[in-house]
């Protein structure tokens, strides 16, 4: 009740201030709007209890995440090669068998078991996937 009678106060000082000094359209929008919010969210506390939990859980849970986690990354669709051969080496780097991160699968390196010099053939079954660390030491 509290609100309605707060909200009907500010409607009359405004009302009270525009007799004085008209305002200009965008101004009564703005206040429509200010008013519209709060008998929104005044009626979804009232009547839409669960929904107003989910969502209060929602943004409470956000805290928990790590930002990165957030935003959708496109690029590690479970069709991808990386995906893939990870995957198949059940997300364990070929050479020193760490895990593999999925969120950072990006940084991973493809990497032929066989190389091609060697007679390895340019095939998917001769791919592998590494990390960076087995990578920089396979260049050198």
């Amino acid at each position: 009740m509290k609100v309605y009678i707060i909200l009907a106060l500010i409607v009359f000082i405004y009302y009270q201030y525009h007799i004085r000094y008209p305002l200009q359209f965008y101004q009564h929008v703005y206040l429509s709007i200010f008013v519209g919010g709060v008998l929104l969210i005044k009626y979804c506390m009232n009547y839409q209890k669960p929904l107003m939990y989910k969502m209060m859980n929602n943004v409470q849970n956000t805290n928990n995440i790590r930002l990165h986690e957030l935003v959708p990354d496109f690029n590690n669709k479970p069709n991808s090669i990386k995906y893939k051969l990870a995957e198949k080496q059940e997300f364990r780097c070929e050479s020193c068998k760490n895990n593999i991160d999925i969120n950072y699968i990006d940084y991973y390196k493809l990497s032929y078991k066989i190389p091609l010099q060697y007679g390895g053939t340019n095939d998917v079954t001769n791919l592998c996937i590494i990390c960076p660390n087995c990578y920089k030491r396979l260049i050198n």
